[in-house]
């Protein structure tokens, strides 16, 4: 049944190859594009001026809102975002690199809302080799609330685990993203959804993946972009 789920999302996924596509699938299958992403998901924009720019050189703990662009690299350690529940965080990663041995290399906390925005023409990556077991962190991206993926760079993610992971939902407004994963590649609780982007996925369980028990949420929704997902193995129930 599995294999089958995978097929069938790749399927799709080899069918939708453009922002155009996206939004003239969206309108013949009655998809209210507003019903499921706000401008700002879409747009990757962000207002230089009002900015903040940071070098990395190691952890880095978020405590207010607003747009922080990110540059420079962790050796081994965290971005973690700890805001308040109505407050909005704006991640631009430019030329990032970030490795953690023992947790995700972005943590979401709590906030109302985080962008993580890849400036354009500039490569990113994320490499975690342990995980928090004991606080169950388990992706090199770990967000706790909605979690938004856009801009027009590329973001690339090993993990000795899973790769993106959301406890809400996860978004993709656009940028190219490879996915080396022992777990799942992608994983949002209350939903994934992806109007357009390039995805390259190896995972050890399943791609692309949402699961919840509450009715109307748990899905895949796929509007737009292009996919070569590969999962070595079945995955769980869990």
């Amino acid at each position: 049944m599995k294999t089958r789920i995978f097929s069938l999302i790749l399927a799709l996924a080899l069918l939708l190859s453009s922002v155009g596509f996206a939004q003239a699938e969206a309108a013949a299958s009655g998809v209210r594009l507003e019903d499921y992403f706000s401008s700002r998901d879409l747009s990757g924009e962000w207002d230089e001026d009002d900015a903040k720019e940071i070098a990395l050189t190691e952890s880095l703990t978020i405590t207010e809102g607003g747009v922080y662009v990110l540059s420079g690299a962790i050796a081994d350690g965290t971005v973690t975002v700890d805001v308040g529940s109505d407050e909005k965080v704006q991640l631009v990663l430019k030329g990032v690199s970030i490795a953690c041995a023992n947790s995700a290399c972005i943590f979401v906390k709590n906030a109302d809302k985080v962008f993580i925005t890849l400036a354009q023409s500039t490569e990113n990556s994320l490499t975690s080799t342990g995980f928090d077991a004991d606080n169950e962190i388990d992706g090199a991206v770990y967000a706790k609330d909605d979690i938004t993926f856009n801009g027009e760079g590329t973001l690339t993610v090993a993990s000795a685990k899973h790769g993106i992971v959301g406890n809400d939902d996860v978004k993709f407004g656009g940028g190219v993203y490879v996915i080396h994963a022992e777990g799942r590649g992608i994983s949002g609780k209350d939903s994934v959804r992806i109007f357009d982007g390039s995805f390259t996925v190896y995972s050890g369980k399943t791609p692309i993946r949402s699961k919840n028990k509450e009715a109307d949420k748990g899905y895949v929704l796929i509007l737009g972009g292009t996919f070569y997902l590969h999962a070595d193995g079945e995955d769980s129930e869990d």
